[in-house]
């Protein structure tokens, strides 16, 4: 007998698909590759895939890209086939992500790539995920200020030095917090050149010249140093109310380089405020490192803060066990730092950063329905078992 679209939908209801799956499986639901995989895997006939008798049954070629498959199929074919190198090498990112341990250790042995333990994970701040860095530079007095739910966080900096924004300064700020999760307050070395500094530790572009960005990234980073964070938080008591303040600067001291490009004698350095190494062994948020630079290379700064701040949002919801939650449109225009100057642009520019951030993160389940962004528990994009693991390793190293 064949099934319908709806009634293929309704069999993977049934074996506990989630809302996610079943829109994807709704999408491909036209695919070949999906088709196939309902016939060979699990003996479903639709109008789609059905043969007349003595037709040469369907097989899955090994040179055959797996890129297009479902996820949930993708698990099973997983853990029934002997991958190639080439179907393992065709798994995209966000098909990985989506996969369980196991089947995501099969394809990742087959590529010859890093084991899930070892995957990079880059760290923030919560009071930065929840607010963001400025992303345009910011003219006039070195202030600027954010407000979320009964968050406040203030930036300032002496007239001397810009306030850090952009692509820029989200790189310098998630690798400063990210040294600082695995350093104990000691000095930490920057190299011997900014250029060493940008395109070896950051693994970023330098470029030179009049139209170059070296002296923005000195701007940056001497910006960055030089900056001051208050985070105000306000709340309720059973008698009044009461208002939480921390006041963060990241450098103790800081020894920068003599010439952006060419090696000195001396290195420069960093010594951590202590109060920054507190706040980081407290508050830190981790995120996928190879997530975060695609986003920001694909989508800018308002992508990228999105998806850091799906990543704390999803931890909470999974350690509150809330299995839903909804966020104005509205509140996220004024919190996001958007250079929308109409809400309606912002809700158009904002659909496109949650697609980028869906190819990276496929696992986040949410729905925009009209002026809100509702959100559905969903997997953690990095397990907090998978950050500790990854922050004592880092401990380690650092020993050593």
């Amino acid at each position: 007998m064949k099934l319908t679209k709806k009634e293929v939908l309704a069999l993977f209801e049934a074996k506990g698909a989630s809302r996610s799956e079943l829109e994807r499986k709704s999408v491909l639901f036209q695919s070949s590759i999906f088709q196939d995989r309902l016939l060979i895997g699990s003996g479903v006939i639709t109008d789609l895939n059905s043969r007349e008798p003595g037709e040469e049954k369907l097989s899955w070629s090994s040179n055959s890209s797996l890129s297009d498959m479902d996820v949930y199929d993708l698990e099973d074919y997983v853990q029934t086939n002997t991958l190639t190198t080439d179907q393992a090498n065709s798994v995209t990112p966000a098909q990985l992500d989506c996969l369980s341990d196991r089947s995501r250790e099969l394809v990742l042995s087959q590529k010859g790539h890093v084991s899930k333990s070892e995957r990079e994970i880059w760290f923030s701040l919560v009071e930065i995920v929840q607010t963001g860095l400025p992303i345009s530079p910011v003219t006039g007095e070195q202030y600027f200020e954010r407000t979320n739910g009964d968050l406040t966080v203030t930036f300032s900096a002496p007239s001397n030095l810009k306030l850090p924004n952009g692509p820029m300064a989200r790189k310098v700020f998630l690798w400063l917090v990210s040294e600082a999760v695995k350093t104990k307050g000691e000095r930490v070395n920057l190299g011997r050149s900014l250029k060493q500094f940008v395109t070896k530790t950051l693994d970023s572009t330098w470029t030179t010249g009049k139209n170059g960005n070296r002296e923005a990234w000195a701007e940056c980073l001497a910006s960055m140093l030089g900056m001051s964070i208050t985070a105000t938080r306000k709340g309720k008591l059973a008698k009044g109310k009461k208002i939480d303040i921390a006041n963060l600067t990241i450098a103790k001291r800081a020894s920068l380089w003599w010439s952006p490009e060419h090696e000195e004698k001396m290195d420069a350095y960093i010594e951590f405020n202590d109060g920054f190494i507190d706040a980081v062994k407290t508050n830190a948020v981790p995120g996928d490192a190879e997530a975060m630079r695609g986003i920001l290379k694909e989508g800018g700064c308002l992508a990228f803060d999105t998806y850091s701040w799906l990543t704390y949002r999803y931890f909470k919801l999974d350690m509150s066990r809330q299995h839903i939650v909804e966020v104005s449109l509205h509140d996220l225009w004024k919190q996001s730092g958007s250079s929308a100057s109409d809400f309606s642009t912002f809700k158009r520019e904002f659909l496109k950063d949650l697609e980028v951030v869906s190819k990276w993160y496929p696992q986040a389940n949410f729905k925009v329905v009209e002026q809100k962004l509702v959100l559905y528990r969903s997997t953690p994009h990095v397990s907090p078992q998978l950050a500790s693991a990854k922050i004592k390793k880092l401990q380690e190293q650092a020993e050593h």
